[in-house]
């Protein structure tokens, strides 16, 4: 799976989590004209554990806490900060979690899966082992945080009015399609959050896959290389061979074929002519000298740079 597709999911869960907040707020503040409309002030009062806050404020904390959230998490997203900027922002962007889940008075708490996904796919490098750690804590932190963040539990340390109260004094008929459009909305939230969490899982693989294909392609391409390496060594030193054959039968061998010529005349001219003989042998001793040089020289050719300016054992 492509990371643009999560990045679309997460904005169409960013969009759905404002619908919900704001049907949130919307009815209560809906809900509260009409039971001012009909005269049901005195019996909401007596169903509250204390007097309400006004649900115009209560709707503008939800805007105004969603909508600094949304902020948090786009400029998370599109820069880049310091360590301690970025743990920084993201205590913000926990604590705004928090003020949004008090705005709607705990009736939603859908709104820490966005935050969890935010942080998921803001930092989604591949996993390490201090990765896995972080992110399983983080996991489990917030799925804990999501299970007991709900009214039922939170209700009786917090007495804050419930959604379902407001829906009581509707007529059944709306009562009822206001609760089945709440259930749908949080539950499409949850599937999201699902659906994110899975193809954030096949991103990862596929990523590790394909680092793995790379490495794999680089080190067939190492060792062609080394084997290339290895055969060209091999021609080189072959090359070396001939080239040292021909010099040593260039200049040694012509030398010897010389020497050899040159004795020969001299055994015959040391009885006939030994002054002729003389001067032979006297060629013979420059060609011989010559010959010497020559090898020298094939040598000389031979030695290791290092061993022109060092000694054998600073070369070593």
């Amino acid at each position: 799976m492509k990371f643009k597709y999560l990045v679309s999911m997460r904005h169409f869960m960013v969009t759905l989590n404002f619908i919900i907040i704001s049907f949130i707020g919307a009815q209560f503040l809906l809900i509260t004209q009409y039971i001012l409309n009909h005269q049901l002030s005195s019996e909401l009062l007596i169903t509250l554990a204390r007097v309400p806050a006004s649900p115009m404020i209560l709707f503008s904390e939800c805007i105004i806490s969603y909508g600094l959230l949304v902020l948090v998490m786009y400029v998370l997203y599109h820069h880049h900060f310091s360590t301690q900027n970025t743990l920084l922002l993201l205590i913000l962007e926990f604590i705004l979690a928090f003020a949004i889940f008090f705005a709607v008075r705990m009736n939603y708490n859908g709104i820490f899966l966005l935050v969890f996904i935010d942080l998921l796919l803001t930092y989604r490098n591949l996993p390490t082992i201090q990765n896995y750690c972080f992110w399983g804590i983080s996991g489990i932190t917030f799925l804990l945080l999501f299970s007991f963040s709900n009214y039922s539990l939170l209700g009786v340390f917090f007495k804050m009015p419930s959604i379902n109260t407001y829906l009581n004094f509707l007529p059944t008929q709306s009562r009822s399609l206001l609760v089945f459009f709440n259930n749908f909305l949080v539950s499409l939230n949850l599937i999201t959050f699902i659906c994110i969490c899975l193809g954030y899982v096949i991103y990862i693989l596929n990523r590790a896959h394909t680092v793995q294909s790379k490495l794999n392609s680089m080190q067939k391409a190492n060792d062609e290389l080394k084997s290339y390496a290895a055969i060209s060594e091999k021609i080189a030193q072959e090359h070396e061979r001939k080239r040292i054959a021909r010099d040593i039968h260039d200049t040694v061998g012509h030398t010897l074929t010389g020497v050899a010529a040159g004795i020969d005349a001299a055994m015959v001219l040391i009885d006939i002519d030994p002054k002729a003989a003389k001067t032979q042998l006297q060629k013979i001793s420059a060609a011989i000298k010559q010959g010497i040089k020559e090898v020298r020289q094939v040598l000389n050719q031979l030695r290791p740079d290092a061993l022109k300016s060092y000694t054998l054992a600073s070369a070593l």
